[in-house]
């Protein structure tokens, strides 16, 4: 009886531990949904000083000619992103330096959420900072303090 007790228990553990993995896979392939764009090396507009970064939503190479002009800005940006799929949150801000952005990805009924979450960080010292994010094209996304 006892080798019984323990195959059971073992078998318990297996697939405690596959549901286990399969959910963390889940969230590992949520949060490959979003990925951050290169900007470095582009013209990318001045903000406003001592602001705070608000999130631009860019869903068509159209917007992106707007929001971020330059030929050179938008032809490297275009070969990152696949607008049918996807789309483009842009933050532009001028703060601290070690002020940062960072981003978690939540599942809900509605689909995929991304906050983006701002750490405003304690420099006097101002600096301009871009980052763009491609996002699944139905995900909705919010921009919180930390």
């Amino acid at each position: 009886m006892y080798p019984r007790v323990v195959s059971g228990t073992v078998l318990v553990a297996v697939m405690a531990a596959f549901n286990w993995s399969s959910g963390a896979e889940q969230k590992d392939k949520d949060k490959d949904a979003v990925r951050q764009i290169d900007v470095k090396n582009l013209t990318l507009p001045k903000p406003k000083t001592n602001t705070k970064p608000e999130a631009l939503e860019i869903t068509s190479a159209e917007q992106l000619s707007q929001a971020l002009p330059g030929e050179e800005t938008q032809a490297k940006i275009k070969g990152q992103v696949d607008f049918s799929k996807e789309k483009l949150v842009y933050f532009g801000w001028n703060a601290a330096p070690d002020s940062k952005i960072t981003f978690r990805v939540e599942k809900s009924d509605k689909g995929l959420l991304v906050s983006f979450v701002y750490d405003f960080g304690f420099s006097m010292r101002l600096v301009d900072q871009h980052l763009l994010f491609a996002i699944p094209r139905d995900a909705s996304c919010k921009l919180l303090d930390k």
